[in-house]
């Protein structure tokens, strides 16, 4: 894999996700953009093997991701941490930090 760009955001959504999934730091997973979403039309999910979701990445960061999968471009998430935080979101949430490679 050629790693042209990467930048540091957050698997957001761990709040629901952490019932059925425990992050490990270096957990490498991929981005597919997620068509029928009820709020974000560009939205972005983060899936681990057997493409099972377990969260989101950052709703400002979906459209120019989006553009890029629709390209073709391979884009995967490495976490950074197996530690979540509170989310700055007004409506709060939990999240883990990832570096998105592509």
């Amino acid at each position: 894999m050629d790693i042209v760009h990467s930048y540091t955001a957050a698997v957001r959504g761990y709040h629901y996700y952490k019932q059925f999934w425990k992050p490990d730091v270096n957990e490498e997973l991929r981005c597919l953009h997620e068509p029928f979403n009820l709020y974000d039309k560009f939205a972005i999910k983060i899936v681990r093997v057997g493409d099972e979701t377990v969260g989101h990445l950052p709703r400002e960061l979906s459209r120019v991701t989006k553009f890029f999968l629709d390209r073709g471009v391979s884009m995967q998430v490495k976490l950074t941490s197996r530690h979540y935080r509170r989310s700055p979101l007004v409506q709060g949430g939990m999240e883990i930090t990832c570096t998105v490679f592509f």
